[in-house]
């Protein structure tokens, strides 16, 4: 895990102080989430370089690209997957970008 990756989470956990009841997802190698976007569901399986999207026959294979916050993924065709905490934006080629919220997760 790079370092700035790995200074991110550390100050994001240090910033929710464990408040609230709802966990937030961490965008780390084996970690699963399933997120709400708009009509579309999608599921997140967190790896080592990169995010796989999975959208109903779909599979998304993103690299893990530099973000000021948050973790964020993307390809050279226009695919974009920003995480933050429990919500992400979500762009496909050529589609308009939604928001999407976390419906699950595991580890």
């Amino acid at each position: 895990m790079s370092r700035i990756l790995r200074a991110l989470l550390i100050l994001a956990a240090a910033a929710s102080g464990g408040c609230g009841a709802r966990t937030e997802v961490q965008a780390v190698a084996g970690r699963t989430a399933t997120y709400q976007c708009g009509d579309a569901v999608i599921t997140a399986d967190f790896r080592d370089s990169g995010v796989e999207l999975t959208l109903g026959d779909t599979t998304l294979r993103l690299p893990q690209v530099v973000a000021a916050s948050g973790a964020r993924y993307a390809d050279d065709a226009g695919n974009e997957f920003w995480t933050q905490g429990n919500s992400a934006l979500f762009t496909q080629a050529g589609q308009p970008r939604r928001d999407c919220d976390v419906s699950r997760s595991g580890g």
